[in-house]
């Protein structure tokens, strides 16, 4: 298929930085560490809202 083919499926990943718990790289690769471990664990891509350590929605993530 060519690159860029939009009937592949995409997991997408979209999270919001400028609050308190998500300023820098270590809040994103924490979050991203939580992500990956629940992807692993669950063995599902159902859509997910992503929450910073103070429980405060800040991105989701999704398969399309």
């Amino acid at each position: 298929m060519p690159e860029g083919d939009i009937t592949m499926p995409r997991f997408i990943l979209e999270i919001e930085l400028g609050n308190d718990a998500m300023q820098t790289p270590y809040d994103v690769g924490t979050v991203m560490i939580n992500i990956a471990c629940h992807l692993r664990e669950s063995g599902d891509f159902a859509t997910r809202k992503i929450h910073d350590i103070n429980g405060n929605v800040v991105g989701h993530y999704e398969v399309r």
